[in-house]
């Protein structure tokens, strides 16, 4: 799905700027010959960056400690995020532990 800077950063629950910012450091390509994001392609990006600046990219995980990935945003009528990481530690929840 292909979608404008202001509808990725509704889906991405962030602001058109920071789409803009995450841009400039090499985040959210255009579609080729278009000005618009890949949907897809940006949540998955997101997701990495949201990943690396939490845990330092994957080093310092502890297994005492439960990591969440948390999206917030309006007009989110489906979605299929796929995280892979080479990592016992990591397992699969729909919710986080209490």
């Amino acid at each position: 799905m292909e979608v404008n800077q202001k509808q990725l950063a509704a889906l991405l629950g962030i602001s058109s700027r920071q789409v803009r910012n995450l841009k400039e450091q090499g985040l959210f390509e255009f579609v080729t010959d278009s000005r618009k994001y890949n949907a897809e392609k940006c949540v998955q990006e997101y997701i990495d960056f949201k990943i690396k600046a939490e845990v330092g990219n994957g080093t310092n995980l502890q297994k005492e400690k439960e990591y969440v990935v948390l999206f917030t945003g309006t007009k989110i009528n489906y979605a299929v995020v796929k995280v892979t990481f080479e990592s016992e530690l990591v397992q699969e929840k729909s919710r986080p532990s209490k």
